[in-house]
């Protein structure tokens, strides 16, 4: 017959991992959305990288064309030859490009509701909302670009 302290301190311990697993898995959902986010901001460097290189200047918009399942960087103002990207964060991913369109920032919400964003190439930042990330990225380009100046609602841009 088996030990019943061994039985007992079996079930015990089976317990007490099932509850530490369950109270774990809210913060395996966040880390997951928020990675998802991180992606969708190397995508977008991806493609500006690639229309910086073929065109001479970067994307202004992230965009589902319609009746299109991917996304594409358009110019929004030139109406010039998409780049496509994968985004698949279901929060807006938001573009704000410079006056010489060589300069650009990408805001994305993740589900968790955090706000990661990126000035150009550089690390991808974290904040806390996507009004904190836009204070965060217009403090970054007035730093890297001085002069640069923004309306209030959206990054600073250099030109």
């Amino acid at each position: 017959m088996a030990n019943p302290f061994l039985v007992l301190g079996g079930i015990a311990v089976g317990i007490i991992t099932a509850a530490f697993g369950v109270l774990a898995v809210p913060g395996w959902v966040a880390s997951a959305q928020d990675a998802s986010a991180k992606n969708d901001i190397a995508q977008v460097t991806i493609g500006q990288a690639a229309s910086l290189s073929a065109t001479g200047f970067v994307k202004s918009a992230v965009q589902a064309p319609a009746g299109a399942s991917p996304t594409v960087l358009a110019d929004t103002i030139n109406g010039d030859a998409a780049v496509g990207v994968s985004v698949t964060t279901g929060k807006t991913a938001s573009i704000f490009r410079s006056t010489d369109k060589k300069n650009y920032i990408v805001i994305v919400e993740s589900d968790s509701n955090k706000a990661f964003w990126r000035l150009n190439g550089g690390a991808i930042n974290e904040a806390a909302s996507r009004t904190a990330a836009v204070s965060a990225a217009n403090a970054a380009a007035i730093a890297a670009y001085p002069g640069a100046t923004a309306p209030a609602d959206r990054p600073a841009t250099a030109s």
